[in-house]
């Protein structure tokens, strides 16, 4: 990824003079970098199938509590290939083909933190990174899957998994205590799914957790508080919600502020269940435009591609049966390019 170094140096220049002149500046020149980074770090789209290439990740210096220096730099690198998950996306061209277009990391460089009071700091705002984007026929980093699968409108049940090492730089035992039962709560929600949700008809079916059975006891370490990796136990269940009944959208209203731009408006109906219908202008005729649907994990599951079509206002119909029920993301390219993205519900 390419930047703009002459207005990056004159940006820097500016910072420094605002900080060296003024009482405040400090406060004002880290609010002229954070909006320099977010204008600079926008959203990239890399073509599978290019070799590795160069980037950045901007990063919030936020304290990490972890027991030492090799624990704090492996959450970061956690955080860093997190965010440029949500920064990159990965765009599969004819010539991949594989059935999966995934984001590889293959560096990630970052120094010393800093040690702040128990915590440490990574001072790195802007990540460098190399990334690629492969074609594969396997999913490389697949879903994990769950512990345990609990029946939609059944009673509650004892559900056990594994949680691993945990440091905890809470002031007091019994805060860690807390602490450490919410981050249970979080990794059972992560863990369990809820099946045979069609035994709740239209109303939803989401996971509960009940209780924590497990009584987690940190020991304290060079003045934080640490839990080994054990075996812990919570009371869950999926019951059946209130239910959902969508508003009938069969006609939907298409309003463009002008005629000389390219848009495409929230598809519906929202949740939809066989046939999804996306309101879309042009205003010329497309060379290539595609109807793009991606899950939550950034995966291409529905691509449509249209030809022949003309400059004016559509409604074009796409075919979710095959859709599992939850949360997507509907993307319309015109000539590679990225027009507009709408989230989605799909339920059957």
């Amino acid at each position: 990824m390419k930047l703009k170094s002459n207005g990056l140096r004159q940006s820097t220049f500016l910072v420094l003079c605002i900080a060296l002149f003024l009482p405040s500046g400090i406060l004002v020149a880290q609010q002229q970098i954070d909006q320099t980074a977010q204008l600079l770090f926008a959203p990239t789209e890399v073509i599978c199938g290019k070799k590795h290439q160069r980037g950045k990740v901007p990063m919030e210096r936020t304290p990490i509590c972890a027991l030492n220096v090799s624990e704090a730099r492996e959450q970061y690198r956690d955080s860093v290939r997190e965010e440029a998950e949500n920064l990159y996306t990965c765009i599969k061209p004819e010539s991949c083909t594989g059935s999966y277009c995934e984001l590889h990391l293959h560096e990630i460089k970052i120094g010393t933190p800093l040690t702040i009071g128990d915590k440490y700091v990574f001072l790195e705002r802007n990540v460098p990174i190399t990334l690629e984007c492969i074609c594969t026929e396997e999913e490389a980093n697949p879903a994990p899957e769950p512990t345990d699968s609990l029946v939609c409108g059944e009673d509650d049940k004892i559900v056990s998994f594994k949680m691993g090492r945990q440091t905890m730089c809470s002031p007091t035992l019994l805060a860690a205590k807390k602490n450490y039962e919410e981050r249970i709560i979080r990794q059972a929600k992560n863990l369990i799914r809820c099946k045979d949700a069609q035994l709740c008809g239209q109303a939803p079916c989401e996971l509960e957790i009940k209780k924590v059975h497990t009584k987690p006891e940190p020991v304290q370490r060079f003045g934080k508080f640490r839990v080994s990796e054990r075996t812990v136990k919570v009371e869950a269940e999926c019951p059946c919600g209130e239910p959902f009944i969508p508003e009938p959208q069969e006609e939907f209203e298409i309003e463009f502020p002008s005629d000389s731009e390219q848009w495409m408006q929230q598809p519906f109906p929202n949740p939809a269940n066989q046939n999804l219908y996306v309101p879309l202008h042009l205003s010329e005729a497309p060379q290539q435009l595609s109807i793009v649907i991606h899950n939550i994990n950034g995966q291409q599951v529905l691509v449509q591609k249209i030809e022949n079509l003309d400059s004016g206002t559509h409604q074009l119909q796409l075919n979710t049966t095959d859709l599992p029920d939850g949360l997507y993301y509907t993307t319309l390219y015109i000539d590679h390019q990225r027009i507009e993205t709408y989230p989605i519900l799909i339920q059957h």
